[in-house]
């Protein structure tokens, strides 16, 4: 039996640069989706609890949008998920379901605090519209140095 120090050549691989292969289980693929929207809701939720004291238009959704990425690559491991176009579809369905979410939950604390709103309505029938009671301004004359800036010629 020879060994391998007397003078066999080893193999030289030439290494080739990690490419997804684009496989997924199909037990996996419910259960990252779940995972997605479930953070989605929650994050949703979360900024429309932050948002009722202030909005920041452009912050909140990137930090969703951040939030989900962290919980998706976390999710993609945690079900082997190496299909990068299926992640992708993944995480634009799982936005849509926390942006959806953050704008329900602003409904119903709107639908809650509508009663208590009601309540200003008589308040407001008592201010006049503008656009009914509102006079127009009545224009002076123009004045000379208006006059004499502009040239009018008869064609």
């Amino acid at each position: 039996m020879p060994s391998f120090l007397e003078g066999q050549a080893v193999a030289r691989f030439q290494p080739e640069e990690y490419e997804a292969d684009g496989g997924f289980t199909l037990f996996g693929l419910p259960i990252l989706l779940l995972i997605l929207c479930g953070a989605g809701a929650a994050l949703g939720w979360l900024a429309s609890f932050i948002g009722q004291w202030f909005y920041l238009i452009m912050v909140f959704p990137l930090a969703i949008s951040v939030g989900l990425v962290i919980v998706g690559i976390f999710a993609g491991h945690l079900t082997k998920m190496r299909s990068p176009g299926i992640a992708v579809i993944m995480g634009m369905i799982s936005s849509g379901v926390s942006i959806s979410v953050m704008h329900f939950s602003d409904y119903q604390r709107f639908l809650g605090n509508r009663a208590e709103l009601m309540k200003l309505a008589p308040l407001l029938e008592t201010i006049p519209p503008a656009g009914r009671d509102a006079k127009p301004p009545k224009h002076s004359k123009p004045s000379r140095k208006f006059v004499e800036s502009k040239t009018f010629r008869a064609i």
